[in-house]
């Protein structure tokens, strides 16, 4: 069922909102001994935009790579429970195409978030507010199926220079209005910070 996907997907999100005394551990507590990275031959393989990033995990996430052979949307996939194992978190890493591009990069930005949410729309994705927040566009709403869960779901834009390839980073998890923050959940702002992109 699409919508337990989605649900799967906003895990990592649901973190970001949580209260939990056990989701307030410092950045220093985080042991991100998992690292992960996608270079120029991986962006070949997979018929991607080329790029080089790294960035780093802990056991506790899971990780959906790429398909040979497919029109793959999204660079990785990652996902976990968050702390009080309510919910689950989960992150996608679109691709930001910039090079040989002549759009705006607002607009760019603006088109990429339509098309994230009108996947979303399918699964019975409805927004009811929106913010921005720390360099991130937050929508809340409601899948349809599940109008007793609010979710949210946001977007952050990850450049080394406004010219060449980034990342546009896909944040969906269960999280009531107004309550997104990073430094709610273990380790989330770590893995954030955690990205780098080297070309």
């Amino acid at each position: 069922m699409k919508a337990k996907v989605v649900a799967l997907v906003s895990i990592l999100l649901l973190g970001a909102c949580s209260n939990s005394k056990v989701s307030r551990r410092t950045k220093e507590q985080c042991s991100l001994n998992q690292q992960m990275a996608f270079g120029f031959a991986d962006a070949q393989y997979y018929s991607m935009p080329k790029i080089d990033f790294t960035f780093s995990l802990h056991d506790g996430w899971e990780v959906r790579t790429p398909a040979f052979g497919k029109q793959n949307l999204s660079y990785y996939e990652i996902a976990r429970y968050n702390d009080d194992t309510t919910g689950s978190v989960l992150i996608k890493i679109h691709p930001f195409k910039r090079e040989g591009a002549y759009t705006r990069r607002d607009e760019q930005i603006r088109a990429q978030m339509f098309w994230n949410f009108h996947f979303h729309e399918r699964d019975s994705w409805v927004t009811q507010s929106k913010d921005t927040i720390d360099g991130w566009w937050v929508h809340y709403g409601i899948y349809e199926q599940e109008p007793e869960r609010p979710h949210v779901i946001a977007h952050t834009l990850l450049q080394r220079d406004t010219l060449t390839n980034g990342l546009l980073l896909e944040l969906i998890m269960p999280c009531t209005p107004g309550n997104f923050a990073l430094s709610n959940e273990h380790c989330l702002t770590s893995v954030i910070d955690g990205f780098k992109i080297h070309l």
